[in-house]
């Protein structure tokens, strides 16, 4: 079973209502991401976007919401680390990989939505199941009410809104296609080479050993194994990027790239 880290550490309470200020908005994200540069607070952000017309639709309110409670919380916390390669990322990635890094850094920040789709979305997959009903949604979240895993008790109202932001944040991510009127047709979702290559770098970056990188739970959020990722890491091998040996239950990884900034490189 891929492990979590203690580098990204999950609450006493994890799971919460944040996905409502905003589900994958992968545009969205990228339109605030153009605009952030270092030294941006949520405050100076949220006015630079409502000056920069690329939210014409979107009332001020609502903005500063999708700024302070979307985009903040995946791209500017604990630091700025996220929005700053990120930043770098989008000129030198292919779209696909760019919705990838999306997808990775909400799933991080909506402990919800990261348990939700390693948990219900890949093992449904795995079991050569083709959609996702609505009550399996609902039961996800009434399991973790009795687990303890909410500050307090959710209403139904509450319940039945999560369930709604859960699916659609599969839909944009393209994890799911819609099927009326109660569930959701499953997708295959494939990681992106550059993709998996900045992800092991975060992780080394992170502080954590050769072992823990190929076991962390977020290789689970494109449903791989422990074997999966070492095979992973062994096709970007080929490439000069490091080289992998595992036996005996022991992966070790020769690092060529001393700092994120090369990694930049090596993808362009």
């Amino acid at each position: 079973m891929l492990n979590a880290s203690p580098i990204f550490r999950m609450s006493e309470f994890p799971y919460t209502t944040q996905l409502q200020a905003g589900l994958g908005r992968i545009n969205e994200n990228i339109s605030i991401i153009r605009l952030w540069e270092e030294g941006d607070t949520v405050s100076s952000l949220c006015e630079k976007a409502e000056s920069s017309g690329e939210f014409p639709k979107v009332t001020g309110r609502r903005l500063r919401n999708i700024v302070a409670e979307m985009f903040a919380p995946r791209f500017l916390q604990p630091d700025s680390t996220p929005a700053r390669n990120l930043n770098r990322l989008l000129n030198i990635l292919p779209q696909k990989a760019i919705e990838q890094v999306v997808y990775l850094y909400t799933a991080r920040a909506q402990e919800i939505f990261h348990d939700f789709v390693t948990e219900v979305y890949w093992r449904s997959y795995e079991g050569g199941r083709s959609s996702i009903e609505n009550v399996e949604i609902r039961n996800f979240i009434e399991n973790a009410l009795i687990e303890g895993k909410m500050r307090k008790h959710w209403e139904e109202s509450t319940i039945k809104r999560v369930s709604g932001y859960l699916g659609g944040c599969c839909l944009d991510f393209g994890l799911v296609t819609r099927k009326p009127p109660s569930s959701y047709m499953i997708k295959s979702l494939y990681i992106e080479k550059e993709m998996a290559l900045y992800l092991a770098h975060d992780l080394k970056f992170a502080g954590l050993s050769n072992s823990a990188i190929a076991n962390h739970r977020d290789w689970g959020l494109w449903g791989m194994s422990q074997s999966d990722v070492i095979s992973q890491l062994k096709s970007l091998s080929i490439d000069g990027h490091f080289m992998v040996q595992d036996g005996a239950g022991i992966t070790e990884i020769s690092w060529q790239y001393e700092k994120m900034e090369e990694v930049f490189h090596a993808v362009a």
